[in-house]
């Protein structure tokens, strides 16, 4: 959000989302840019920008498109889905999936945990700028509190565990 929207996070909350972003900054060194793990990415790939045709999965609404990291594609959906009780089972069909076209190596999958924990960073500056949204209407505080608590730990443990 804006830097109107950032003084609705406690001092507390910008301190975890800092030291995420650290973790996050360290994972996309490690990355690197070779084409390998690097270019026009969708960046935004939840359930509802995902349409079902003949079979195949499609995106849509590319607004968040652009360069980014290949791995970073599954972060947005794998994010979404880490509440539900089969989450493991999602994940690695995913993983399975999606590696079965473009290659990625168990290094790029021991550094997915950091980069969901990323888009939950994300997520948090996004219902910061939609606070006024009247669907958030009284959560706000709620979800940041919440969702800080599950950065918080991450932090501890290196698992994202999601309850909002």
């Amino acid at each position: 959000p804006g830097d109107e929207n950032m003084g609705i996070f406690t001092g507390a909350q910008l301190l975890t989302m800092q030291e995420v972003a650290g973790k996050v900054h360290a994972a996309m060194q490690n990355l690197g840019r070779g084409e390998e793990e690097f270019g026009i990415i969708h960046a935004d790939l939840l359930l509802h920008n995902i349409l079902f045709h003949e079979g195949e999965a499609r995106g849509l609404d590319w607004e968040y498109s652009g360069w980014g990291y290949f791995l970073y594609d599954l972060t947005p959906l794998l994010w979404q889905m880490k509440p539900l009780p089969n989450y493991a089972e999602i994940q690695a069909a995913l993983w399975d999936g999606y590696t079965s076209i473009r290659p990625l190596t168990e290094e790029h999958r021991n550094l997915l945990e950091t980069l969901i924990a990323g888009r939950q960073v994300a997520s948090m500056r996004w219902v910061a700028a939609n606070q006024r949204n009247p669907h958030y209407a009284g959560k706000v505080e709620r979800i940041l509190a919440q969702r800080t608590a599950e950065l918080r730990n991450f932090l501890d443990t290196g698992t994202l565990n999601r309850s909002t």
